[in-house]
């Protein structure tokens, strides 16, 4: 044991880098609110680039100054079986973390610690918001130390309660049952879903960028845009070519964009399996080694949107528990292993879930599914919109409009046949999506609460949406019979009480 962590320790200076990016994070996730009111100066300024390039130059001060003050007042400290942290600028903050509340403890390994020898130590406790703790700038040697001792006392902890497994602690990366090359994780960036939520950030980016820049963006369009249409045409045809060669770019620009991410994030990507734990390495720049016990996985999430069916590759999502505070919902953790072959799928599924079933019954929900569907979100708004029309004698419009009512049948009975749920007498599935799909595998005695629920016209025809809380999220299983929902309830009730294995 190293006994100097017995005293109060500081982080590395270099840690202000650190903490510059967790402020930066900060400012990113509440966006609107930092960002607007600066927006509108700009906006209101004659000289825009001089403004902008002022507010930056005091946002940039803002942050350095609010990162060296936050490496200035943290400090941390081992005791006995808890690790003590002091921290905060203004507000004073003193938590304590007992080892047997910990989770997991990863270490991270940025590109601009690693020339020094520091490491990020990121701790997640049950009951907490995200991470409890970031030790950010420590030594390596120090990060593998604490990490060691909290897993240590975790193992002589759960020797005492032999239901309980822990994390292995020996020095064995053991099997390596996954990894990923760079044809993968080109793969993984253009069939994960998160490709198609960048152009809700591109497009207004890309506005605010051309309307603050106005003299840029001409000569842009002038040099560019201009030369392109001529190209093409001033007529239909002309018009139609530009349209789609602008969207290809856009799309092209998307999946670019995920593609960098998936590799700064996933590259030289290893899961191993050791006894009763999982361990991940991955990264570009920044080195994450997270540990992740077996028995803490909830759910087995395969997902692929239309590309990845296309090339035949689905993204596997190990569900976590969802970490909360004081009762609040926290966020849910995903053990994500990108872009698998189905034939890599069954060891994988077997790995987490060793007593799954080869095969589980599935059904389809009800047909009546469709016309609710189309009815409530297609057919009746589009009748008022077209009969609004009517009265503007714009009978183009109107007709588009029920046009598009029509369009959007074979979507709605799309959308119908991918809806797919099962049960065994241990495990459940649910199916879902449109052109890409979403399957959830997980455990009958690891569901929270169930909720059988009815509209009148479900109650009519005897049919019932049924409601499943696991602790890594909730799955819905709409318009099926009610015969079929009570039974799905019999079975989950049934494997609460008859499997008393840990979970959590």
């Amino acid at each position: 044991m190293n006994n100097s962590l017995n005293h109060w320790q500081r982080l590395s200076p270099f840690s202000v880098v650190f903490f510059i990016g967790k402020t930066l994070i900060r400012l990113l996730k509440d966006a609107l609110p930092t960002f607007a009111p600066m927006l509108v100066i700009v906006f209101a300024s004659n000289n825009k680039l001089t403004v902008t390039f002022a507010l930056i130059i005091g946002l940039s001060l803002l942050i350095i100054g609010s990162a060296i003050l936050q490496f200035w007042f943290f400090k941390y400290r081992r005791q006995d079986d808890k690790i003590l942290i002091n921290d905060g600028v203004f507000k004073k903050n003193h938590r304590v973390i007992h080892f047997d509340r910990v989770q997991n403890v990863n270490i991270l390994t940025p590109v601009y610690f690693r020339p020094f020898g520091l490491v990020v130590l990121k701790i997640e406790t049950a009951g907490s918001k995200g991470n409890e703790a970031d030790l950010g700038g420590i030594p390596a040697t120090t990060a593998t130390t604490l990490r060691t001792e909290i897993l240590q006392h975790q193992q002589t902890t759960s020797t005492q309660s032999s239901d309980i497994p822990a994390i292995d602690t020996s020095d064995d990366e053991g099997k390596l049952v996954a990894s990923a090359s760079l044809k993968d994780l080109v793969a993984y960036g253009v069939s994960s879903n998160g490709v198609f939520f960048l152009l809700v950030i591109l497009a207004p980016l890309m506005g605010v960028f051309f309307g603050s820049f106005k003299g840029f963006s001409r000569t842009f369009i002038e040099q560019f845009i201009i030369p392109v249409l001529q190209f093409l045409g001033d007529g239909p045809g002309g018009k139609i070519s530009a349209g789609l060669l602008m969207i290809t770019f856009v799309i092209a620009l998307m999946f670019l964009f995920s593609i960098l991410g998936a590799i700064y994030r996933y590259y030289g990507y290893k899961l191993s399996a050791k006894q009763t734990s999982l361990k991940r390495h991955s990264g570009l720049l920044t080195r994450f080694e997270e540990s992740l016990k077996i028995i803490k996985v909830q759910t087995f999430v395969t997902q692929s949107n239309f590309i990845g069916r296309l090339i035949r590759r689905q993204n596997i999502i190990f569900g976590q528990v969802a970490s909360s505070h004081l009762g609040q919902p926290g966020k849910r953790n995903a053990f994500i292993i990108p872009a698998r072959t189905q034939a890599q799928i069954p060891e994988l599924k077997k790995l987490v879930f060793a007593d799954v079933p080869d095969d589980i019954p599935e059904h389809a929900i009800d047909r009546r599914y469709i016309l609710k569907t189309w009815l409530i979100w297609f057919v009746i708004p589009m009748l008022v919109i077209s009969g609004y029309y009517l009265t503007q004698q714009s009978y183009r419009a109107a007709g588009i409009a029920v046009l598009f009512s029509i369009i959007m049948l074979p979507l709605v009975f799309r959308r119908w046949h991918m809806y797919r749920f099962g049960y065994s007498q241990s495990y459940g599935i649910f199916q879902s999506g449109l052109f890409g799909f979403k399957r959830t595998l997980f455990p009958l005695y690891k569901v929270q609460r169930t909720e059988i629920r009815q509209s009148p016209l479900q109650r009519r025809r005897k049919l019932a949406t049924l409601r499943i809380s696991l602790a890594a999220g909730e799955i819905v299983i709409p318009y099926i019979s009610l015969q079929q929902a009570n039974q799905y309830l019999e079975s989950i009730q049934s494997a609460i009480k008859t499997n008393q294995k840990p979970w959590f």
